[in-house]
């Protein structure tokens, strides 16, 4: 186009602001702007979006990817927040091809925007990766995030739109419900925009007021011109009317550029970054500056947060005086996002006595300014998550016995976290040991620590997944013989149907035999020849001999098919027990055969019994530190007194009738002999390791 007929920007948008949003008035106007060069385009775009014209953003984008032309990828990214509505930039995108999944994904991952339009970008990314055949790792690594985010759970369109973004990426489908319908894939303009012009619905959820005052055509203007109001301010009314707003005599637009004409912080809340950034913090109210900044906050706009608090500070309202933890929320929000620089600059707004929280302010500045230490650090905590560096022990038993050395209270605490983590190679009382060591350099008691109980927690834990287990492989033999006796039955059953079909044969003949027979007597009345009356005693034995094997048939059948119950019945069982212990559930024995209940983990009858104490207990109990012969003196009367809570530390010796051993800690065994209602003697205390020695010698 030449520079005399190339319109300047100014007309451009008056244009684009002039058209209905429908695909006929689009049409038009993109033959209109066939021949703008790229500069020209552009610069209508970074014009409305000056501009605020959310809908001449979105009505351009239109037109760019109805004509197929290509937009900046960073115009086009600031763009996206500032097109309304949004659907509208979806064949901006198409036109980029493949390349417009990286930056879908980018803006799908971007905290600047509003969830709604960050769900809407990973759906159009999604649907575009299965167009071109993209990897859908990425888009489904991005999924994950956003479900794990922390908007979701205060956005309630983000569980359907999370849903129907999954559907589609799994399945394929497309599937849509009230909760996610702004979510529509459209290929062509005629599928976003009706093909005329409608009235355009309000864009407030709340009800809506007059823009202007309610006047008849030929009525006098209320501009007071004399003219009447058809042929005065009717246009231009018109467009206010469509921008209405839930109070009465505003329009949205100027609610958005200037929220201060109201009293409703609410409005802050509902808008979008690039509207926050156009809005004057001279005309909010205090109310209003502060939701502006926890606004901003959560676009991480740190700046424009900074400034609505600075603003509302140098107010010196007396009334309302400025609270200076605005300023530490703020801090602690840099702070998680790891914005070490602006919240330095931020730490200086706060003197530090004022801070309520100095200690873990403190801290987190640590971690961002300490990152190379922390680094390894973390580098440790990735190996112990996903899988052993292949070293002689784990990383995380190299950290708990790197760190306890010198910093006793965190290796405490990171030994815990080994004991009852997964990983293997590693010796549980040689742990404990140095746990205790660290204890007592901090000045605490050595025994008793948490980790003491969790070694007792790995053990109940070790023994319910052998359990589990075992349970498993039963079911699995029980799975393996209603398989063979399916296949059995499935034998006799052909067999059955052969011979019965074989009985019926013979039985016709045999009745078409007697019949001839018959006939034969009526017509001669002489006795019948030896051979009809052989053949007619074969063919008695014969269908006598088949109906007893078919008798004999159906009994094992039956019997076969009462064996098939049972085994049902056993599986059905089996399957209960499996599903107890896979859900923790202690009572997984209860299930079992009494019998068997009572082999394996038997209760306290009858009387109190007062223990015996055999001479080796005593001679081995003196020798003991008093915290483990204290423990063991307590889980005998704790047996005695038939308290519950003991069994869950005792076990039969299987070798041994009626015989006992109960842990204490994790290092010795408790062994005794009792008989309900009869005796209750002590036998002896050992180290963990000697016990099945001790086993042998007594068994």
């Amino acid at each position: 186009m030449n520079d005399e007929n190339t319109p300047d920007t100014d007309e451009i948008l008056t244009r684009v602001e002039a058209i209905n949003d429908c695909a006929s008035d689009i049409r038009r106007l993109a033959a209109e702007f066939d021949r703008l060069d790229a500069a020209a385009f552009g610069a209508a775009l970074e014009q409305a979006m000056a501009r605020g014209g959310q809908k001449a953003v979105g009505r351009l984008l239109l037109c760019a990817g109805y004509l197929g032309r290509k937009v900046d990828t960073y115009l086009l990214r600031r763009c996206y927040d500032a097109c309304d509505p949004v659907q509208h930039s979806t064949l901006a995108f198409r036109a980029l091809g493949e390349a417009a999944v990286g930056l879908l994904l980018d803006l799908a991952d971007s905290v600047e925007l509003v969830l709604r339009r960050r769900l809407f970008a990973l759906y159009l990314a999604v649907r575009l990766t299965r167009e071109y055949g993209v990897e859908p790792e990425p888009a489904a690594r991005m999924l994950r995030k956003l479900e794990h985010c922390e908007a979701v759970s205060f956005d309630p369109t983000a569980g359907p739109g999370l849903s129907a973004v999954r559907l589609l990426l799994t399945e394929g489908v497309d599937a849509f419900d009230a909760g996610a319908a702004f979510m529509e894939f459209a290929q062509t303009l005629e599928e976003i925009l009706p093909e005329h012009a409608q009235r355009p619905p309000s864009s407030l959820g709340a009800p809506v007021r007059r823009a202007v005052p309610k006047l008849g055509r030929n009525d006098p203007c209320r501009c007071g011109s004399g003219k009447k109001y058809k042929k005065c301010c009717f246009d231009k009314d018109q467009k206010l009317r469509s921008d209405a707003s839930e109070f009465e005599g505003i329009t949205r637009s100027s609610l958005i550029e200037n929220p201060g004409q109201v009293d409703d912080y609410r409005l802050i809340y509902q808008m979008r970054l690039f509207e926050l950034r156009r809005i004057d913090p001279s005309n909010l109210n205090a109310t209003q500056l502060i939701a502006a900044a926890r606004r901003a906050q959560e676009f991480h706009a740190w700046e424009l947060a900074m400034g609505m608090l600075k603003a509302l500070e140098q107010r010196n309202d007396k009334a309302a005086p400025f609270d200076p933890r605005h300023y530490e929320d703020l801090l602690y929000e840099v702070l998680r996002s790891g914005d070490l620089a602006f919240a330095r600059r931020l730490r200086e707004e706060i003197p530090e006595p004022q801070l309520h929280d100095r200690r873990g302010a403190k801290l987190q500045f640590a971690l961002l300014e300490s990152t190379a230490s922390f680094e390894i650090l973390e580098e440790y905590g990735c190996q112990a998550l996903s899988a052993s560096d292949g070293g002689v022990g784990t990383p995380l038993q190299d950290l708990f016995f790197a760190v306890v050395e010198h910093y006793p209270a965190l290796g405490t605490i990171l030994g815990r976290a080994l004991l009852a983590s997964d990983q293997e190679y590693f010796d549980e009382a040689l742990v404990l040991d140095v746990i205790r060591r660290a204890r007592m350099k901090l000045d605490l008691e050595p025994w008793g620590d948490v980790a003491e109980s969790l070694v007792d927690w790995v053990e109940d834990r070790e023994s319910l997944r052998r359990r589990e287990r075992k349970d498993s492989e039963q079911g699995e033999r029980v799975k393996e013989q209603l398989r063979a006796m399916r296949k059995e039955l499935d034998r006799k059953r052909h067999e059955l149907r052969d011979q019965e079909q074989q009985v019926t044969r013979l039985s016709q003949e045999l009745a078409q035999a007697e019949k001839a027979h018959r006939d034969q007597d009526d017509g001669t009345r002489q006795a019948p020849p030896v051979k009809d009356e052989r053949s007619a005693q074969e063919r008695e034995e014969i269908l006598a001999r088949l109906r007893t094997q078919v008798g004999n048939l159906k009994a094992e059948i039956g019997e076969q098919q009462r064996e098939r119950r049972r085994l049902r019945t056993e599986l059905a069982e089996e399957r209960k027990r499996a599903s107890a212990a896979s859900e923790g559930n202690p009572p997984i024995a209860a299930a079992r055969p009494a019998q068997e209940e009572a082999a394996e983990s038997p209760r306290p009858l009858g009387k109190i019994l007062i223990p015996e104490y055999a001479s080796a207990f005593s001679k081995h109990c003196a020798e003991l530190s008093p915290q483990v012969a204290a423990d063991a003196l307590q889980a005998i009367g704790d047996f005695a007194a038939h308290d519950a809570g003991i069994w869950r530390k005792t076990k039969p010796l299987e070798r041994l009738r009626d015989h006992y051993r109960i842990r204490i800690g994790i290092d010795y065994r408790l062994l005794l002999r009792w008989k309900a209602g009869d005796s209750l003697r002590i036998l002896d205390i050992i180290p963990r390791g000697e016990l099945e020695a001790w086993i042998k010698r007594h068994g």
